[in-house]
């Protein structure tokens, strides 16, 4: 389960392209977005300012080569061993994108119709089916 946790904090690492380059300039446009400062003081006093200023001023380091491989070798597995079991494959894909989302697991299940104890029992069935195949196959997993 670690290593799929990990697989979806290194997809959420990866730079995504977020439309065709262009000519022009290498330079980046600065844009500083203006707030009202009713607004900044509501924010101030709940804490999302300093939360938003945080998230600014955050370096991101792009995964290493090593992160890639086994994000792409952990995020094949569920689909891989559990080809014939699609809700088990969609409950550990689930379970692990939310661990490292760090989010409410039983919170999300509400929002999504989904039963919490059903889907605990589904994806840790999912994680042991994984789990033997790689031992039987003698996948070597660091």
């Amino acid at each position: 389960m670690d290593r799929l946790e990990e697989a979806f904090q290194v997809m959420a690492m990866m730079p995504a392209a977020t439309r065709p380059k262009a000519y022009g300039s290498a330079w980046p446009s600065v844009v500083q977005e203006k707030i009202p400062l009713v607004v900044l003081a509501e924010m101030s006093e709940s804490g999302e300012l300093a939360t938003r200023e945080g998230e600014q001023n955050r370096v991101r380091l792009p995964p290493t080569s090593a992160q890639v491989s086994r994000m792409e070798q952990a995020s094949r597995w569920p689909f891989e061993y559990l080809r014939d079991q699609p809700e088990l494959a969609k409950a550990i894909s689930l379970r692990a994108m939310w661990s490292a989302m760090r989010v409410d697991i039983r919170r999300r299940c509400q929002r999504r119709g989904i039963d919490h104890d059903e889907f605990n029992r589904q994806w840790q069935e999912g994680l042991k089916i994984i789990t033997e195949q790689l031992i039987a196959r003698r996948v070597p997993v660091s």
